[in-house]
């Protein structure tokens, strides 16, 4: 298969580089290096798909999100140049001057004043430091105009803005045969992606962008790409009357993921022409995206290290085996019984894999007080599957847990895959061994197992990709020799989460530590053997479904590849047909909002993957995180709740009513601390078994009082009296904006309040106005940020146009301080949440894990009390 794709993608660099130019100027990764042709073939794509008329949209995906950084490059350039080049064909009248005007030359790197036009020929008064010291002026012809940028009375140059004026100036003149100094622009495009996005770019000072819709540009002129970080920052921008925008390309899956809709409709009512989309989560062909999947190997291909593959070790334990298969008995015996055969597999499969996947089970670390606690309420997954079967849970539940206790002591005595790992370390050709652990608690256990073993290191899922997506980083290169570099995998492991439609997410990102050295994963032979052949099978049948697509030659012509019969030898493993009609349910994508297609959706796909992979579907948010992938740090709640597709989480919520005047409200399912009645113990109750004066725990946690704790947050990037200063600020420019109107239109404070409540539009009433403008508390903000960015507003409106560049960036870091604000309280209603499980089941979430022992005693200490007042189910 390698062979296939280096033909395939040297006919496509070969076809790219041959192609006519395009507006007069080549692509400008021709001829480069080998590492480039990832840029070389974006740029054409990116310039085709500006260039095409047909009304489509378009996707580009990748197969994991860590490869996005490769595209960053050539996306800017490949837009810049294209719509510069779009302009400059519209634009035969550049600019109509006025007198007074003021002009930079590039070419001579001067200013001018322009005095209007006298016999055809052009007056012109040269300016030093934006000013002019005498009456003299120079007269020249026509056609220098076409030679010169025009510039706002909002613009000001310095000789360090002249540098990148005149750099770029001379980037563009460069690539256009018939270049025009454009300073405004009848055709734009609008990008949303991440501040690393416009940071990583050579460029990035010189070509005529902006971020965040910021004074940012050291070019002052308007601003050719907008370049925001979320799309609902530029949503006002889109409403407003001749904005330019064409295109709006999404860079990466957390930019295109809430605001497709709000795009597409934006697109229906004629405000832009065309949807690009850059990511790894593909859009459901129910929206019509034109569709281009990079395959890894062939991202491989064109970075030159295509030859490069896994390595697979595998591991025989006798005794593991025999409990594998004492499993397969008691799953045959109830399915036989009449128990549903995909649920069932579902759920002995969970229990197995966390057995399975960590390189060392320990005290610690181990699922079994987690499953039997499930086991234990009678409302488990396996009890609800017997129930449906009329099956007696009692005896089968015993049996159940009997393997799982022997299987849990077995691995806390024996550690066979991590003998595999410390043999795989004592190569000598080796410098340094990372082995890529699924959760924090598994990365701990093995941490505290390889104390002292130089060149040996625990990097959890979260680590490595934030590592990859920074490639600029270096941190493997720092290790020496990139071939000494070792990675291993105790496990592998699909993505089995069915909305995002790339199962296969996990697997390129193992293949991306390919680059950094060489990658092992290690399987038992009898369990996981067939497995790891299953996954290497649907991954080739998926590329093949992808450089077969016919879509593909919207992108690329003249482009054709046969399916090799290779890949279908290994039948007797796994059903290649099948393989293909479960690749066709995923690309297909789900949208529907009916509860029972999506779990007879959910449903086919989870079956098969069982069936052939071992992988349960991917756990519901309200399940505990301490048994969840790391990657699921955005998911909170530690109540575990059924998994398997035909039962749903319970939606349910109470408002829950306190003596010290707070007010919560909880999920029906969530575990809440509860000190026992008549005595000191506490417990964990959910909040459905709450009762009227119940004593639940609290702890008296605020920014003052563990400020040492939030060092350890990466959210928090600004000191604490930085948040203290921003929330003053605010309220204090809101005031001002008060003073403003009563001083103005002699105006008492109360109508003055309500004219500025009029000014700002809010989404509050007028009493919360009132509250804003009286309120002293540190870490105040308002609720919604669209309602602090109006109060921002109006104040810059109100400042002075020389003012006005100050005072937008001072907007920016109030804008900052409330985020990392807003961070700061998540963390400490999470903490909160965490304590009270640790102190009923003594078990660390994610962000206890992060502090040290000694910072969780002194938390432990600012416990309270406090009584339940009143419960309403809402």
């Amino acid at each position: 298969m390698v062979h296939y794709i280096d033909s395939y993608m040297q006919q496509l660099i070969l076809n790219i580089s041959n192609q006519t130019n395009v507006y007069g100027f080549t692509n400008p990764y021709v001829n480069q290096v080998s590492a480039l042709n990832i840029n070389l073939c974006n740029y054409d794509f990116i310039q085709k798909i500006l260039n095409d008329k047909s009304g489509s949209n378009f996707q580009v995906t990748i197969p994991s999100e860590t490869s996005i950084s490769d595209f960053y490059e050539s996306t800017i350039w490949a837009v810049a140049l294209t719509k510069y080049a779009q302009n400059c064909m519209v634009n035969s009248l550049i600019r109509k001057l006025k007198i007074n005007d003021r002009l930079y030359f590039a070419s001579e790197n001067k200013i001018y004043l322009y005095l209007g036009i006298d016999n055809s020929t052009v007056r012109l008064r040269p300016l030093k430091e934006g000013k002019h010291t005498d009456n003299t002026y120079v007269t020249t012809n026509m056609s220098v105009l076409d030679k010169m940028f025009l510039l706002n009375d909002s613009n000001t140059i310095t000789c360090h803005t002249t540098t990148y004026f005149k750099n770029y100036h001379n980037d563009f003149a460069s690539k256009f045969p018939a270049f025009k100094a454009l300073t405004s622009f009848s055709k734009k495009t609008l990008i949303i992606a991440s501040k690393e996005f416009v940071e990583s770019h050579p460029q990035k000072f010189v070509l005529p962008i902006r971020y965040n819709l910021d004074i940012n540009s050291k070019v002052p002129i308007e601003p050719l790409i907008e370049i925001v970080n979320d799309f609902d920052i530029a949503d006002d921008l889109l409403w407003s009357d001749n904005h330019g925008i064409e295109e709006v390309i999404f860079i990466g899956n957390a930019k295109y993921k809430n605001a497709l809709i709000k795009a597409l409709e934006h697109q229906s009512n004629g405000r832009i022409e065309k949807i690009v989309v850059f990511g790894s989560q593909p859009i459901s062909k129910d929206y019509r995206f034109t569709s281009w999947h990079w395959t890894f190997s062939e991202l491989q291909s064109l970075r030159g290290n295509s030859s490069r593959n896994f390595k697979l070790h595998s591991i025989k334990n006798n005794v593991v085996v025999q409990l594998k298969l004492k499993l397969d008995d008691l799953t045959r015996n109830l399915i036989v019984l009449g128990a549903n055969a995909g649920d069932l597999e579902c759920v002995v499969n969970r229990y197995l894999n966390y057995f399975l996947t960590p390189a060392i089970i320990s005290l610690e670390n181990s699922p079994l007080a987690h499953f039997l606690e499930e086991l234990r309420t009678n409302e488990s997954d396996f009890d609800i599957i017997l129930d449906n079967a009329d099956i007696d849970t009692s005896k089968h539940k015993l049996l159940l847990i009997d393997i799982l206790r022997e299987l849990n002591d077995l691995l806390i005595r024996v550690h066979p895959k991590y003998d595999a790992i410390e043999n795989l370390w004592n190569d000598k050709s080796i410098k340094v061994t990372y082995v890529i652990v699924r959760r924090k608690m598994d990365a701990q256990a093995l941490s505290n197992f390889i104390e002292g073993k130089k060149g040996l290191k625990v990097l959890t899922h979260k680590e490595l990709k934030s590592i990859l997506r920074n490639p600029q980083s270096g941190f493997f290169n720092e290790q020496g020799n990139l071939r000494r570099n070792q990675f291993i995998f105790p496990y592998i492991h699909l993505d089995h989460d069915f909305q995002k439609r790339n199962p296969l997410s996990y697997y390129s990102l193992y293949e991306e530590t390919l680059q950094y050295g060489h990658s092992t994963i290690l399987y038992y032979t009898d369990i996981e053997g067939d497995r790891l052949k299953n996954i290497q099978i649907f991954a080739e049948r998926q590329k093949v479904q992808h450089l077969i697509h016919s879509e593909r030659q919207s992108f690329a012509e003249g482009l054709f590849y046969e399916v090799p019969s290779s890949v279908a030898e290994e039948k007797d493993i796994i059903n290649i047909s099948e393989i293909d009609e479960i690749l066709n349910i995923i690309e297909e994508g789900f949208e529907n909002d009916s509860i029972e297609s999506q779990e007879e959706y959910e449903g086919k796909l989870n079956t098969y993957f069982s069936k052939y992979f071992g992988e349960v579907r991917k756990i519901t948010k309200k399940d505990s995180q301490d048994y969840s992938d790391d990657d699921d740090s955005d998911e909170e709640g530690f109540t575990a709740v059924s998994k398997f597709p035909n039962e749903l989480t319970s939606k349910i919520k109470y408002q829950v009513f306190f003596d010290d005047n707070s007010v919560d409200t909880f999920y029906a399912d969530e575990i809440i601390a509860r000190k026992v009645e008549n005595g000191d113990n506490i417990e964990g109750v959910k909040i459905k078994n709450l009762e009227k004066f119940d004593k639940i725990v609290d702890f008296n946690i605020t920014f003052d009082n563990s400020s040492p704790i939030f060092e350890t947050i990466p959210e928090a990037k600004e000191p604490i009296y930085k948040i203290q200063e921003a929330s003053k600020e605010w309220r204090n420019w809101l005031k001002d904006s008060h003073d403003n109107y009563k001083f103005r239109f002699k105006l008492n404070d109360e109508d003055a309040c309500k004219l500025l409540f009029q000014k700002l539009e809010v989404s509050v009433s007028l009493d919360t106005v009132k509250k804003w403008l009286n309120n002293k508390e540190k870490y105040y903000f308002p609720r919604e940020t669209n309602d602090l960015d109006k109060i921002l507003d109006l104040k810059i409106r109100q400042t002075k146009s020389e003012e006005q560049v100050f005072t937008r960036e001072k907007a920016k870091q109030i804008r900052e301080s409330r985020n990392t604000s807003a961070s700061f309280k998540e963390v400490v209603t999470k903490l909160k949440m965490e304590l009270g499980v640790y102190l009923t089941r003594k078990e660390k979430g994610d962000t206890l894990s992060r502090i040290t022992e000694n910072q969780v005693r002194e938390l432990l200490t600012k416990k309270y009390f406090k009584n339940i007042l009143k419960i309403e189910k809402l």
